[in-house]
């Protein structure tokens, strides 16, 4: 798996000043929580999960270690609701990068898409690539990285599913983790991993964002008409997992 990664993109090497202006750019920018944890947030008071009918638990959330400079921070549960206009903000700001409002120092953004096909295929961001399973991500993102051609700028990964609590999240740290056994520590492939706060579906039920969605619809991963596509794709990502953590130990 880590073949030909030797030449892969590392954290760029920058003199001290160049770096804290380009982490003053993404303050300025960026303040959402899908944003790496080096940058500030606002406080948010805790209150009731975001999914009413969604029978999740809180839980704390927990840092997936990247580069000294930059940490992305993979929200695990929906202990912390933001403001509705807050998080609109934040959907916002996805879409302008997506649209290439800042292009001046980021090369590319990879929206990766968790959600089983037939969710995916039902609606889904525009741009937005579907890597439902690990075996996905290590093909797409590290059998052939993603490579900025100017040093001075990055490329940072965007996960998300239905809601970005469980399956983008844990893909996320997935990444992360197989990241770090191809490369010797800090430098890696993709320092910046980011999750979309609210998933999709949040991300869709914001009418004034509608228009990046394709096609414009959203499809639950429990809707009726797709029992049995879910019982497959849940029963090969067992198996992945399983295979992975086999191959792991022999490696």
């Amino acid at each position: 798996m880590c073949q030909g990664m030797e030449n892969g993109l590392t954290t760029p090497v920058m003199k001290k000043e160049e770096r804290a202006g380009k982490r003053s750019q993404c303050r300025q920018l960026f303040r959402s929580s899908w944003l790496p944890g080096s940058v500030p947030r606002p406080v948010l008071k805790r209150g009731q999960p975001s999914h009413r009918g969604t029978p999740v638990k809180a839980k704390k959330q927990k840092r997936v270690s990247g580069s000294p400079d930059q940490e992305a921070s993979v929200q695990l549960g929906v202990g912390l609701e933001p403001s509705r206009s807050a998080e609109l903000e934040e959907m916002e700001k996805l879409v302008a990068v997506l649209t290439g409002h800042f292009s001046s120092f980021l090369e590319s953004s990879i929206v990766v898409d968790c959600r089983y096909p037939y969710e995916y295929e039902g609606g889904h961001i525009t741009g937005a690539v579907n890597l439902p399973l690990q075996r996905d991500v290590e093909e797409f993102l590290l059998e052939q990285p993603s490579v900025a051609l100017d040093s001075s700028k990055r490329v940072i990964v965007i996960f998300h599913c239905e809601f970005s609590v469980e399956r983008g999240p844990k893909m996320c740290k997935f990444l992360r983790e197989r990241d770090r056994s191809c490369h010797e520590y800090p430098q890696l492939q993709y320092p910046e991993l980011y999750v979309l706060n609210g998933g999709y579906r949040e991300f869709f039920f914001h009418r004034a964002l509608q228009s990046h969605c394709e096609p414009r619809d959203y499809r639950p991963m429990a809707h009726p008409a797709f029992k049995e596509e879910l019982r497959k794709f849940r029963g090969q990502s067992r198996r992945g997992r399983r295979e992975l953590l086999v191959r792991g130990r022999d490696l």
